[in-house]
């Protein structure tokens, strides 16, 4: 009689071999491949986020003339560091199809040595960074701030360095962020910390674009200088974009120590606290026509010296490969509330601005402008007042041409300006080339300008 075997799925799985010798039902071997096919057939959900470094170094050499003729020597050396930490938390959307909470983490930093020839070492007010020689080179945070944005559907946030710009204002600071995005097609934005000085010795590593106008990079302690702001804005709007916003700065001194900003001998009449800028401004962009057709225009007044700061509008029409623009400024100086100029030098000019750019291929394009500024001038010892008002013109216009390659980029600008002040001509041209695609690349500069300042 024959023995009756159960059949197995699986020959692994056979209690015997056809030698009858008993084996275990499952070795490690097999087991240790069974939960590896089970776990890559199993979905899983990975986190990750993206990481990013950026490295760069420039080094620029070139020379100027100084007013007395002499020739001055200049090198510059900027290395740049930037961080980029994107899309930390998990990316699922949520019901609804809403996007999800996102945090992302950006920095940049930038270390800044000047070598070279100076004319007015004993003059403590043009010192740059790294002066002596580049001996004491100067670190430089850009910005780095973290991001949560979508939390609820409705608040995004920011903390840290952060820098602003829109067509009326331009600032950085250290601080908090936050906006609001309702249903009803309007964003709020709060902001509250630290206004950037940009002086070279500043303890927060201020870079000097940030430099208040009016300010001297010198060893002046301005102290503190806290910043509110507020703004509402729209959003979702393909045809309007709206923005108005207020802000206000603070310097906190101490009356002990005010530093170079005030003479010796009124540091008893020094108040501890001063506002140093309040602005208001509001700005408007009308797109129309299929977005061939666009409106802005904008002011910004300022509280602290109750004067227009600055006002413009404009118009921008596309028409297939050409764009022409049409626009009309008048602007004010702006300084620092601390600053003497906001006294003496309150003059504003204004400007006429007609452009016209033509793109030839995805690589080529050329463009030509022309402008008419008008100046308050006239003698500052005319007996009359009638006479120091004088209003005097100032013409000018260019022309350029760009070219953007794969691996090369050029561009060339002809330039010429003639009327109050003087006259001015001038030439720029720029190529860069990538001898190793994100690697290496050269890249070279001309200026040539001349003047005569009849000033």
């Amino acid at each position: 009689m024959k023995q009756h075997r159960p059949r197995y799925p699986f020959a692994l799985l056979s209690p015997r071999r056809r030698s009858g010798r008993r084996r275990s039902l499952l070795s490690l071997p097999v087991l240790l491949g069974t939960a590896l096919v089970l776990s890559l057939a199993t979905p899983r959900v990975a986190l990750a986020y993206d990481a990013m470094v950026q490295a760069s170094v420039t080094s620029q050499s070139y020379q100027l003339r100084d007013a007395a003729g002499d020739s001055l020597t200049r090198s510059r050396l900027d290395t740049y560091l930037r961080l980029f930490v994107l899309d930390i938390l998990p990316s699922k959307k949520r019901k609804g199809g809403r996007e999800p909470t996102q945090m992302n983490f950006v920095a940049s930093m930038r270390l800044r040595a000047d070598f070279g020839g100076y004319t007015r070492q004993w003059d403590r007010s043009f010192d740059v960074h790294g002066v002596d020689g580049g001996l004491n080179p100067v670190f430089e945070l850009m910005y780095a701030h973290l991001s949560v944005t979508n939390i609820g559907g409705l608040l995004d946030l920011k903390v840290g360095r952060m820098f602003h710009l829109d067509p009326m204002d331009f600032y950085g600071y250290d601080g908090l962020e936050l906006r609001l995005r309702t249903p009803f097609y309007v964003a709020f934005e709060v902001l509250g910390g630290r206004r950037q000085s940009g002086l070279y010795n500043s303890y927060f590593a201020d870079a000097p674009i940030f430099l208040l106008q009016g300010s001297d990079n010198t060893e002046s302690k301005l102290g503190w200088m806290p910043m509110v702001g507020v703004a509402a804005e729209t959003t979702g709007l393909s045809f309007l974009r709206l923005r108005v916003a207020y802000r206000a700065v603070w310097h906190l001194m101490d009356p002990n120590d005010p530093g170079l900003v005030y003479p010796d001998g009124i540091s008893d009449d020094l108040q501890p606290a001063a506002l140093n800028a309040e602005k208001l401004s509001a700005h408007a962009t009308v797109t129309l026509w299929k977005r061939r057709l666009q409106l802005y225009g904008g002011v910004r007044y300022n509280l602290l010296t109750t004067r227009l700061d600055e006002a413009q509008g404009g118009v921008g029409l596309r028409m297939g490969p050409a764009r022409v623009r049409a626009e009309y400024v008048i602007d004010s100086p702006d300084f620092d509330g601390d600053s003497i100029f906001n006294i003496f030098n309150t003059q504003a000019y204004q400007e006429v601005r007609l452009w016209y750019e033509h793109r030839f291929s995805k690589r080529w394009a050329a463009y030509a402008r022309v402008t008419a500024r008008l100046f308050e001038g006239g003698a500052s010892d005319a007996p009359e007042a009638s006479e120091r008002r004088l209003v005097e013109p100032d013409i000018g216009g260019g022309l350029g041409a760009t070219y953007l390659g794969r691996r090369q980029t050029a561009r060339l600008d002809l330039y010429w300006q003639e009327g109050y002040g003087g006259r001015t001509l001038g030439l720029y041209g720029y190529y860069r080339h990538q001898v190793i695609a994100r690697l290496l690349s050269m890249e070279g500069r001309v200026v040539v300008a001349y003047w005569d300042d009849d000033l």
